[in-house]
């Protein structure tokens, strides 16, 4: 295990530069912990590659994670919840272009005047899609 901080340790490692940025993370956000142990920095971590995003929450275990890649870019909800720790927390799925181009194309796709509806409709499916794959992954527990 790569120990950040050690910038001869850094600059020698055989590690993706992604994965030698999470640890130098993991050392950044210590001692800025919230009531609830979280960080206060976070990763981008795509859901479009479901490996790594184990591996980034493994580094980065209270680092909250921004996850794109979800709907439009074609990520199902199983590998979006994959870096969600294991009480279903410390992500934040994002699905804009699903939502925002709902009424364009997709299950809920209607005339632009319903444009409101159309992802209001995307989002509460997104969001009943994703907390079953949390369940599905034993990670449901609120």
């Amino acid at each position: 295990m790569l120990r950040a901080g050690s910038a001869a340790a850094i600059h020698a490692s055989a590690l993706p530069a992604w994965q030698v940025l999470a640890y130098l993370l993991e050392q950044w956000g210590k001692g800025t912990e919230g009531a609830q142990g979280w960080r206060n920095c976070g990763a981008v971590i795509g859901a479009t590659y479901p490996h790594d995003a184990q591996i980034a929450r493994d580094i980065m275990p209270k680092t909250w994670f921004l996850v794109p890649g979800y709907g439009a870019q074609g990520a199902p909800a199983d590998d979006a919840v994959i870096a969600a720790d294991a009480e279903g927390l410390g992500i934040t799925v994002n699905s804009s272009r699903g939502i925002i181009a709902a009424w364009q194309k997709g299950q809920f796709q209607t005339e632009p005047e319903k444009f409101a509806t159309a992802a209001a409709r995307t989002a509460e499916h997104s969001r009943d899609e994703l907390n079953a794959a949390l369940q599905r992954a034993g990670k449901f527990n609120f």
